[in-house]
């Protein structure tokens, strides 16, 4: 099987480092990335390794990266699915309430736990810590941070916080 030419059918958008075994697909179409993903599934990509974002001033990339178990030559490949949405706007900065504040919302993309059950944690740590909505989730709440961090994603670069808040909440976890 040729790696390249099978995931040149995917997607025309493939960043390529042959000599790393590195593969990223970029998929522009929120509507395309099940469709995608369910191409790489029939090659063999059988689980979810991790998913994360990226988050640039205009848009959060969310990236998908998978692996195989059961396809020797699929084994060594670093594969990242990669999906660009545009931030929204918030039509009032007021709106960021809190200790901690995201000044922008969250963004919504397709769950692929449908396809990759592996999914299932990455994709709700990549919720909490983003704000990366992931639409037809089964159970999409909060995995690690308290309820003080509510609506707000920490790794976003507009993430703000009240220091003193801050420090008594962490003496609070220190007392625990």
């Amino acid at each position: 099987m040729n790696i390249k030419d099978e995931l040149l059918k995917i997607s025309a958008n493939v960043v390529i480092d042959e000599k790393k075994a590195n593969y990223k697909i970029i998929i522009e179409d929120p509507v395309k990335i099940f469709d995608a993903a369910s191409s790489l599934k029939n090659l063999g990509f059988d689980h979810v390794v991790s998913v994360t974002g990226v988050d640039y001033p205009d848009k959060v990339e969310v990236i998908w990266h998978v692996s195989s178990y059961s396809v020797e030559d699929l084994k060594g490949i670093n594969l990242a699915l990669t999906l660009p949405v545009k931030k929204p706007e918030r039509v009032n900065q007021n709106e960021a309430q809190g200790n901690f504040a995201s000044k922008k919302p969250p963004v919504t993309v397709p769950s692929l736990v449908k396809i990759w059950p592996s999914a299932i944690f990455n994709e709700r740590e990549a919720f909490e810590m983003f704000g990366i909505i992931f639409e037809g989730h089964p159970d999409l709440r909060y995995l690690l941070l308290p309820e003080e961090f509510y609506e707000t994603w920490p790794m976003r670069k507009d993430f703000t916080y009240n220091r003193v808040n801050l420090l008594k909440y962490l003496r609070c976890l220190l007392n625990e």
